[in-house]
């Protein structure tokens, strides 16, 4: 088999993962059940829930029953004594506790997008570290092919020694090549354990051993088209929106990155802290519940509220003096809407600077894998011409190991291109709330 056809079956272009690439929804459905994170966010949205169901129960008619058997002794009479009260309260005006509902349906709402939130972020997390596993399995497995192809040569080189046609030395250069390429893989591989470690960490199981990771086996895609921040907005912004932005670039980004749930958090954080500003203003008003109550109290006279009978009314508790509780409340829930205010706006331009750089640098990688590209197919050409060369006795051993390591570095650098794209797209679409798979 010629040197050249050997060499360009080894060392064929790596393949990349797919948009839809079944290892990495396998990793992300992994850690969506498995993370400690996300049990942590579920139960805090289980617990505004729960806090809403609260509030609403205290706006409804209860029922209490309150009852006492007891017998006393004193010092000039000892008497039984027969007390029973079922008393039914039903709040006609609470303005404080009916705010409080608002607030609390608008903080469930909150925790709703944080538990949203939580899941992109170890879904970022997730996919980060698949494409930087994946990346050093690519180039182990260009490692392996480089040692079967450098096995190879070395069996030729070992028949030209035998007709006289090779020296010593260039044995000795491919086995120096072999060595070299030993411990690389040694390197890698122990790379690829501590990648594996981990993933395992990302995804909240590296305490459940039981849960094995997917198989990540490589799938070729087809060239995608570089983004265009335009095709993203028509895409996932609504037109409406879009009007009330401007169309420069950077207000497409702002516009973009409203739609992360971190910042749609946020926001729903500062609509409810508008509703608990609205909700203090109620602190001083007046409460009116009704009530009515069933009363079987017997001591036979000896104690002061024995009576038989049924009581109804309604009662008023209105607060005439709280020397400025209520103005504080207000204040504390005013300084905390801005204080989220400020926070919004952090994030907002945090993840902008993230999205334009993430996709300036996607852009930058495209031009340099079509660069790849071309110097692969130049250093493929010169290979083969060093092997018809070696053939004819105008080239070594030597010429034809150099141009083959060549051909490695540039194609072992596509893959690390490619993963980096995959790592950026995957930055891009979780700062833009979009999915990553």
């Amino acid at each position: 088999m010629k040197l050249t056809s050997i060499i360009l079956a080894t060392f064929c272009l790596m393949p990349l993962p797919t948009k839809a690439d079944s290892a990495l929804k396998e990793l992300l459905i992994i850690a969506e059940h498995n993370h400690p994170q996300i049990d942590y966010l579920r139960a805090a949205e289980n617990l505004s829930l729960a806090k809403i169901q609260e509030l609403q129960a205290q706006l409804q008619p209860q029922v209490r029953l309150q009852s006492e058997l007891s017998y006393t002794i004193a010092e000039h009479k000892n008497y039984p004594r027969f007390a029973n009260t079922l008393a039914l309260n039903y709040p006609l005006s609470d303005p404080m506790l009916s705010a409080g509902e608002e607030v609390a349906i608008s903080d469930m709402q909150s925790q709703s997008l944080l538990l949203e939130a939580g899941l992109q972020q170890i879904r970022l997390a997730a996919a980060q570290s698949y494409y930087q596993y994946w990346q050093e399995q690519a180039q182990l497995d260009y490692l392996q092919r480089e040692r079967d192809f450098l096995i190879d040569l070395l069996f030729q080189v070992e028949e030209r020694m035998q007709l006289g046609i090779e020296a010593l030395e260039d044995m000795a250069q491919v086995e120096s090549r072999l060595q070299q390429n030993r411990r690389t893989r040694l390197q890698s591989q122990s790379k690829l354990d501590t990648l594996r470690t981990a993933l395992r960490e990302q995804l909240g199981i590296i305490d459940r051993p039981e849960i094995a990771l997917p198989s990540f086996n490589t799938k070729a895609i087809a060239d995608e088209k570089p983004i265009v921040p335009e095709d993203l907005l028509e895409a996932y912004v609504n037109p409406l929106e879009q009007k009330a932005f401007s169309t420069r670039e950077e207000s497409i980004w702002q516009l973009l990155v409203m739609h992360n749930p971190k910042v749609e958090a946020i926001q729903q954080q500062v609509k409810t802290a508008r509703k608990k500003i609205a909700q203090q203003k109620h602190f001083a008003a007046p409460r009116i519940e009704a009530f009515s109550a069933l009363v079987y109290n017997d001591s036979n006279r000896n104690f002061y509220d024995d009576m038989t009978g049924i009581k109804a009314g309604i009662r008023l508790n209105a607060p005439l003096y709280l020397a400025g509780q209520d103005k504080a409340l207000s204040a504390q829930a005013r300084a905390q809407m801005h204080q989220l205010q400020a926070l919004q706006r952090d994030q907002e331009n945090q993840l902008i600077a993230l999205a334009e750089n993430s996709w300036q640098q996607i852009r930058n990688l495209y031009q340099q894998r079509a660069v790849q590209l071309k110097a692969l197919n130049t250093a493929q050409c010169y290979l083969e011409t060093i092997e018809h060369a070696l053939v004819s006795g105008d080239s070594d051993t030597l010429e034809l190991l150099e141009a083959q390591r060549k051909v490695y570095q540039v194609q072992s650098s596509l893959p690390q291109i490619e993963a980096q794209i995959s790592q950026l797209k995957s930055k891009l679409f979780w700062a833009l709330g979009m999915p990553l798979s």
